[in-house]
């Protein structure tokens, strides 16, 4: 089950990645283009947390009423085209990252008011 936003923060400051890590916003498709997000439009709030050879994908709904589904960017070189993500914030769901035009992907989709936290398997 997906957790609330408002559990966000317990689980990602136990991640030795958020003291160290540098954040990148990521961007997220809407009608076939890739944009960063606009409060404006059903989109998902994502950003990686990168340190080292380790990425970790925060993606968040904050829509109230509406389930979104999308592809979010990732990094290509540390979360290679058929490489595992797993689901840390609660659904325990492993994410398989896939490419189109040299961009790499997850695609997700997540109630309203909830997020996933993706961390590299392996």
């Amino acid at each position: 089950m997906a957790k609330q936003i408002t559990s966000l923060t317990d689980i990602i400051k136990n991640e030795e990645i958020l003291e160290k890590g540098c954040q990148y916003y990521r961007e997220g498709e809407i009608n076939g283009r890739w944009r960063l997000f606009d409060a404006l439009e059903n989109m998902l709030l994502a950003y990686s947390m990168i340190h080292q050879d380790r990425e970790m994908v925060v993606i968040m709904n904050l829509d109230c009423n509406k389930e979104i589904e999308t592809r979010i960017t990732v990094d290509r070189h540390l979360s290679p085209a058929g490489s595992k993500l797993k689901d840390i914030a609660g659904r325990h769901k492993m994410y398989t990252v896939e490419e189109d035009g040299g961009r790499n992907y997850v695609s997700v989709k997540l109630k309203p008011n909830t997020f996933s936290v993706l961390k590299n398997v392996g």
